[in-house]
């Protein structure tokens, strides 16, 4: 009786692994991977919670962000670009005011530049967008690790190879590899350099 168990249990996780592996290739991973940014815990940081949803709203349009740059799609990474550039401007503003967030407001400044960069570049093939990305996301977890943020499944991902063999990170919301440097040449390129859980 036991093992019949475990052969249902294993067979429901095969079926629901291939279930969200379909829903994962679809064009839409922006939105399916900016939904899972949030985890069922709720997240928490050193910052209040006023501090720590700005924080989380950032991260969320950091992943779509980065999953346009996954897809090639200029247009949505333009688009998600100014979403975190108002994300990041709002977080500057309340960093202005919270004596506890200062110390990340030069990270934000930089964040900013970096994506008035991504959304002034026009180039379809996304290429060159990922030098200012590269600094966003560096930027990004700088912030994230200062803040503290936890239960927000974060992992820090890095491509030797990315920008001309000089290496590049970017953030994700799951430990599996997809390289948004070499989208379609070498997807899995890359190693988890590091974790906020």
């Amino acid at each position: 009786m036991r093992h019949l168990y475990l052969i249902f249990f294993v067979a429901s996780l095969s079926i629901i692994s291939c279930n969200s592996n379909t829903n994962n290739n679809t064009k839409n991973t922006s939105d399916t991977s900016a939904a899972k940014a949030i985890p069922a815990t709720a997240p928490t940081s050193k910052l209040n919670e006023a501090g720590t949803q700005k924080l989380t709203t950032m991260l969320a349009d950091y992943y779509g962000l980065k999953n346009a740059m996954l897809s090639l799609d200029a247009t949505k990474a333009d688009s998600f670009a100014k979403k975190l550039n108002a994300s990041t401007a709002d977080m500057q503003a309340y960093a202005a005011k919270d004596t506890a967030s200062r110390q990340i407001s030069p990270y934000l400044d930089s964040m900013n530049t970096g994506l008035q960069q991504i959304a002034a570049i026009k180039d379809p093939s996304c290429k060159r967008q990922q030098v200012p990305f590269s600094k966003v996301s560096d930027q990004l977890f700088a912030i994230l690790k200062k803040t503290e943020l936890r239960n927000a499944n974060i992992y820090l991902q890095h491509c030797p190879m990315a920008l001309e063999e000089k290496g590049a990170h970017w953030l994700s919301n799951e430990t599996e590899i997809k390289n948004p440097y070499f989208p379609k040449t070498m997807i899995d390129c890359g190693d988890l350099e590091d974790s906020l859980k």
